[in-house]
């Protein structure tokens, strides 16, 4: 989990889609460069798993999975027509262009630039992470978690953070700290520099109290473990949206 590259696996797909699935990385060498093929038995493991919902063996096998690695990306592999709600879906015949579209998705960042708040819009959070289980994962979880509506965008580099900051103002940043091109403590200094008034919450897999005095020093307003539980995510989201929510009010 949160490597530079994508671990895929399946549950329950038939023998021919699977070889579908493993023909596709025969024949497209490029994304072995950003993806690892994983057996069944190692789907625990996986940040995408592909699960056939015609078998209901391959779905309980997905909620358990999803118990035990909450980063864990469902691609529902359906028989009749894609549902709206958010999940990564793809509709039978298994073809490679319909594999390939799924995994230029994964990955590719595709959020639409928003308008700039209102006092009476969705809270806004920049999510910025270069793994994308991560993002997929807060971007499900955070409007699940608030207490108010949300609306979340998605960065997966230092450079790409800096571009969004810059576009819209956010209400809160969730940071990665390590990162290819800029790592966390540098982007969240740069943040601060701009809008202390912004909160800055640290996204790290270290927690030795070295690093959280070096995020405290960067100027960030609460470090947390990835992968985050969801207490504490909510917890956060109480702190920073709803004291965000009673400002606006008291200003409006």
């Amino acid at each position: 989990m949160f490597s530079d590259r994508t671990c895929i696996s399946h549950l329950g797909l038939p023998r021919r889609e699977e070889t579908v699935l493993r023909s596709l990385f025969l024949l497209v060498p490029a994304l072995q460069e950003s993806f690892d093929l994983l057996e069944t038995r190692e789907a625990a493991r996986a940040d995408v798993i592909f699960v056939n919902t015609a078998e209901q063996p391959a779905v309980d096998a997905w909620q358990e999975v999803a118990r035990r690695n909450q980063m864990a990306v469902p691609v529902l592999v359906v028989d009749g027509e894609v549902q709206p709600g958010g999940q990564l879906q793809v509709r039978r015949p298994l073809v490679l262009k319909k594999l390939l579209g799924v995994l230029d998705e994964i990955t590719s960042t595709r959020t639409a630039a928003s308008q700039p708040r209102t006092a009476a819009s969705a809270a806004s959070i920049l999510v910025v992470d270069d793994s994308f289980p991560v993002r997929k994962y807060m971007e499900h979880s955070l409007p699940r978690l608030a207490s108010t509506q949300v609306d979340v965008t998605l960065a997966e580099s230092g450079t790409e953070a800096q571009t969004r900051f810059e576009d819209r103002p956010h209400d809160l940043v969730f940071l990665d700290i390590v990162m290819p091109d800029l790592d966390g403590y540098k982007l969240c200094k740069w943040m601060k520099a701009r809008r202390k008034d912004i909160p800055v919450v640290l996204l790290s897999s270290r927690s030795g109290s070295f690093d959280k005095v070096r995020g405290a020093v960067a100027g960030c307003d609460a470090y947390l473990i990835k992968p985050p539980e969801d207490e504490e995510l909510h917890r956060v989201l109480e702190r920073f949206i709803r004291a965000d929510a009673l400002r606006t009010l008291e200003s409006a």
